[in-house]
């Protein structure tokens, strides 16, 4: 799915990354990079499915260890080779790992796999993905979120961003936080990746774990207003989201 790439991608950069660096399938490369000018690239072979190749993991990891943070996920495929992709970062890596996306379904049936990390994890998942790890539905994680964060954080010893109407931030320290703005418009395809774009840089520039999920989210949701007033809630994409990026950088700087 190169436009969750390069919505991830784009959204790091206009949060003040220095440098982001996109490894990809190659056959995604010409689209992503031309969607996306700013960033340095990895195109990597792809396997069966036409997601990066498992035998990259060295390489990933390598790219990982010149960074300050790392995103996995974002339109990157999910089948046993993503798992193994994964687990070989968690393992190996020491800078914080935002698993968002097709990382999270990618290991919904092994979640022990968090256990075996080196770095600190910040989870991003939507009711679904949630559900997926715990064995759930998305309906019973809405009827129980807060308690199933809670015991999920206290069981692997990971950070949460549990999606939805009032985003919950929990993190290891023991903090929890809901976030009140943002709005329906943001509920589709493509606004979550925006989302792992602006923690993944936040984390990049030094920020804890707990700072960076409630800024990011904050950001976000204030992004996806000021879209909406614009564009309306129905009309707005994750792109106007990210375009309304700058005004609120702009807020905060004045």
């Amino acid at each position: 799915m190169p436009g969750a790439a390069s919505f991830c991608g784009k959204a790091a950069v206009q949060s003040g990354a220095g440098l982001v660096r996109i490894a990809t399938a190659e056959s995604v490369y010409p689209i992503v990079a031309g969607l996306l000018p700013d960033a340095v690239y990895y195109p990597m072979t792809e396997n069966d499915n036409g997601s990066i190749s498992a035998s990259f993991s060295d390489d990933i990891v390598s790219l990982c260890e010149m960074s300050d943070a790392v995103v996995l996920g974002c339109g990157m495929g999910n089948n046993e080779e993503t798992r193994c992709i994964v687990e070989a970062v968690l393992s190996k890596v020491k800078i914080p790992v935002v698993l968002d996306a097709d990382a999270i379904n990618a290991i919904a049936d092994t979640p022990e796999i968090l256990c075996k990390r080196e770095c600190p994890i910040i989870l991003t998942p939507h009711p679904g993905e949630m559900g997926r790890l715990i064995g759930k539905s998305a309906k019973d994680v809405q009827n129980t979120r807060l308690s199933t964060v809670k015991e999920f954080v206290s069981k692997y010893g990971v950070n949460i961003i549990l999606k939805g109407a009032n985003t919950i931030c929990a993190s290891t320290d023991g903090s929890i936080y809901f976030n009140l703005n943002g709005n329906p418009g943001m509920a589709k395809g493509g606004s979550g990746d925006v989302l792992a774009g602006i923690l993944g840089s936040f984390l990049a520039q030094g920020m804890n774990p707990a700072d960076a999920m409630t800024c990011a989210v904050y950001i976000h949701g204030a992004s996806g207003d000021k879209a909406a007033q614009k564009f309306s809630q129905h009309s707005m994409t994750p792109s106007d989201i990210i375009l309304e990026l700058a005004d609120v950088f702009l807020d905060i700087e004045r």
